[in-house]
């Protein structure tokens, strides 16, 4: 099984935009793809709603442990959502080939 792991600012329109587009897209992705892929969204932070809207498309939010303090991540953040990702059940190993 493949891993699509993404970085959202916010999960759904609640800034429009990209964010928009993001929602929609992964969650077509993940219903589409759901037996092949594992979709995993890594997002500044999450409501109980947003996570059970994700996780009906089969998407996994992994919520930062500090949220940024502009609408943008940094290094710093993403080193964070792996680190977040490690220590979830989210396993994987990025070394390794699927297929």
């Amino acid at each position: 099984m493949y891993s699509l792991i993404t970085f959202a600012t916010q999960w759904g329109s609640k800034y429009g935009g990209i964010n928009s587009f993001n929602t929609d897209f992964l969650k077509s992705f993940g219903i589409a793809y759901h037996l092949e892929a594992k979709v995993i969204c890594i997002v500044a932070s999450a409501t109980d709603d947003e996570i059970e809207d994700a996780h009906d498309a089969y998407i996994s939010l992994v919520s930062l442990p500090f949220p940024p303090q502009e609408k943008i991540f940094s290094k710093n953040h993403a080193i964070a959502g792996i680190d977040q990702l490690k220590e979830s059940k989210h396993l994987f190993d990025p070394g390794k080939q699927s297929g």
